[in-house]
């Protein structure tokens, strides 16, 4: 969510410049409303879960590898049952990023006990909050992300970013003006206490 509205609020002249609609822009600012996850992390705590993570660098991949390599575990994940909103997707399509690497405060992963998978998500429906089940844990270690045609990936170390990726390819001043320059460093400085 926050990586989503950070690309709307700091891209927007170069987003408009290659055709993305005010409204798309619009709706994936306001996604900085949604950044909090403490309702699902109190609901899903009540049940007793084994680990939660809201990731924030690198992203959802990110978060996954960290869940990983703190518990000495494999994560084998669904990559197509991710769940990414239709602006994120959009934005990160039209400037070249994975939506599961760029900065996801907003969202949350949890290990969940598989007795424990049907009660979390009722709960969680009735927070209003969708959910949905990416994978599974066993032996090993790292992240498997598995893809509807067979094609696997393996994860054995941190993931960088995009959004900071992105930072770092652009030429000074590409983003379009003064005031846009100013917003990348104020994003860097957002980038590092987020990494702190």
């Amino acid at each position: 969510m926050y990586g989503t509205a950070i690309l709307a609020r700091d891209f927007r002249d170069l987003l408009l410049r290659r055709g993305i609609s005010h409204d798309i822009i619009r709706r994936a600012s306001e996604f900085i409303r949604q950044v909090s996850v403490v309702k699902e992390t109190l609901t899903l705590a009540e049940l007793g879960v084994n680990a939660m993570h809201d990731p924030t660098a690198g992203g959802i991949l990110g978060g996954l590898y960290e869940i990983a390599s703190s518990s000495s575990i494999e994560l084998k994940i669904h990559v197509d049952r991710i769940q990414v909103t239709e602006e994120t997707r959009i934005l990160c399509n039209l400037l070249g990023l994975s939506p599961l690497k760029i900065l996801s405060s907003g969202s949350l992963l949890a290990l969940v006990p598989s007795r424990k998978v049907d009660d979390a998500r009722s709960k969680l429906k009735e927070e209003r909050v969708n959910s949905t089940v990416i994978g599974f844990a066993c032996e090993g270690c790292g992240v498997t992300l598995l893809r509807e045609d067979g094609f696997t990936e393996r994860i054995l170390g941190s993931v960088e970013d995009d959004l900071a990726r992105l930072w770092s390819r652009l030429p000074k001043g590409d983003v379009g003006s003064p005031a846009e320059d100013a917003m990348r460093k104020s994003c860097n400085r957002y980038l590092n206490i987020v990494a702190i």
